[in-house]
């Protein structure tokens, strides 16, 4: 789907877009309020300064995805992977970030980090008072991962 189509079925009403990939896309500003994005490709996506208040994103993929300044209260990310996603200036009230893979992203700045981290990966995570947090046990499953991976 491209964005031209997802925007159009976005303004007719349609709340629901499950396994689409929209990787790459620009989505600066816009108002997709109570959107439903499970188990969505939105990598590289540009989602600065949107409305994405009670979005669900759950298993959704948001690998360096640009976020910065966006409305993200009361928002869903169960088993979402935000490897280095920019957060950055986000509101981020009350959100679910259960099982999320949050290894990289920058919430330097973010508003309000509140809610549920229920088993979420924090490797290398920029909080939102700029400081790094890595959880030792997900650094040591990471890194048993990548030296795998070499051999």
């Amino acid at each position: 789907m491209n964005k031209q189509e997802f925007l159009k079925y976005y303004m007719a009403g349609q709340r629901v877009f499950n396994g689409i990939v929209l990787r790459g896309v620009d989505l600066s500003g816009a108002n997709l309020e109570r959107i439903i994005l499970n188990d969505v490709n939105l990598s590289n996506t540009n989602l600065v300064n949107a409305n994405l208040e009670s979005a669900d994103f759950s298993y959704t993929d948001f690998t360096n995805a640009n976020l910065s300044g966006a409305n993200l209260d009361y928002t869903k990310w169960c088993g979402s992977n935000l490897t280095n996603a920019n957060l950055t200036n986000a509101s981020l009230t009350s959100i679910i970030f259960d099982g999320a893979n949050l290894t990289g992203t920058n919430m330097t700045n973010a508003d309000n980090l509140t809610g549920s981290m229920k088993d979420a990966v924090f490797y290398n995570t920029i909080m939102p008072d700029g400081s790094v947090f890595t959880d030792p046990h997900h650094a040591f499953l990471i890194e048993m991962w990548e030296w795998e991976l070499k051999d």
